[in-house]
């Protein structure tokens, strides 16, 4: 017996069904199109028997529907993963234009002040971020300029989403703008939402909103 289809009958002896998709078609899409450990995840989606013979099966669970909840997962990655990136985007702009547009701001001496303002554990996250890049193919060249005194236009594009936004905070607080201070968390959800997709985690699993229910059975 293959491991696929081990899975497979370890997933038949937790309930799950194959109506929806046939075996066939369930071991194809474990081999070519996805793994088992991803899909079966969504398994915590649903309600599972308690007691009597078929207790610790799921309730109603086929594997079309771990299939299906797998492609909407897809669907909401290309979606909003896109989106994310522009939300990162447009508030570097807004910086950059609250930036330029201030006579007291050099672009130089905020960074300076930035970092000098973090405590010791954040500030070498933030100068570590960026001189990790030193030796990348895209960024490295900005890093070898600029390494000693970066300003803020290209600080922003060297630094982590986190890193971005930890500035942007900073910026908020020092020109007190109240409005930049609530985009601030705004840009820290879209961070998660980005970090999330962008690493293939099955984001459809945290809609629930707790524990699946249990279905006592005699």
């Amino acid at each position: 017996m293959s491991y696929i289809e081990e899975q497979i009958e370890h997933l038949k002896s937790k309930g799950v069904t194959f109506e929806l998709c046939s075996e066939e078609e369930a071991a194809e899409c474990l081999s070519d199109k996805t793994y088992y450990f991803k899909v079966a995840a969504y398994r915590a989606l649903l309600d599972k028997r308690v007691g009597g013979e078929r207790g610790g099966e799921y309730v109603g669970l086929d594997f079309g529907h771990l299939r299906d909840l797998a492609a909407i997962d897809h669907v909401l990655r290309y979606t909003l993963l896109p989106m994310t990136l522009n939300i990162e985007h447009f508030a570097k702009v807004k910086l950059m234009r609250e930036l330029t547009e201030r006579s007291d701001e050099d672009g130089y001496s905020i960074v300076e002040n930035y970092l000098s303002n973090l405590d010791t554990r954040d500030r070498n996250l933030r100068l570590g971020e960026v001189s990790r890049l030193k030796r990348d193919r895209y960024g490295g060249s900005m890093v070898g300029k600029y390494a000693e005194d970066p300003p803020a236009w290209v600080l922003i594009g060297l630094l982590s989403f986190d890193g971005f936004a930890s500035f942007y905070l900073y910026c908020a607080k020092r020109w007190g703008e109240r409005g930049m201070k609530s985009e601030h968390y705004l840009l820290c959800q879209a961070q998660a939402v980005r970090n999330a997709f962008a690493h293939s985690t099955d984001v459809v699993c945290g809609f629930a909103s707790g524990e699946p229910s249990a279905i006592r059975t005699p």
